[in-house]
């Protein structure tokens, strides 16, 4: 087994996996995910598209339960970039339901 040395940053792709055995002494600092452009802003003009359904289902007198909190939380969300749980929202049956009624 080769020695790491004191400072390593290491780059991984999309979905890309590495594991590593350390010493119990050694100590991770620090980490950053940096989700590719094209994704992040794929999903905010599908958010984006989501809330103009919201709004589109409400102008039209229909409203499905939920619907208020799950734009509450995609707002959210998107304010702090939380784009997991964004994704998981706009799988959602409430949005996918909304776009039924509104056409889209």
């Amino acid at each position: 087994m080769s020695n790491a040395p004191t400072a390593w940053q290491l780059t991984l792709g999309p979905y890309e996996l590495r594991s590593f055995a350390v010493t119990l002494e050694t100590e991770i600092t620090g980490f950053t995910a940096t989700p590719p452009a094209p994704i992040v802003r794929q999903l905010h003009d599908e958010a984006d598209q989501a809330l103009a359904t919201f709004k589109k289902v409400r102008t039209a007198g229909q409203s499905i339960t939920g619907m208020n909190e799950i734009e509450e939380r995609m707002r959210a969300a998107l304010a702090g970039d939380k784009l997991a749980s964004l994704r998981r929202m706009l799988t959602s049956y409430i949005v996918r339901k909304c776009r039924v009624l509104s056409g889209t």
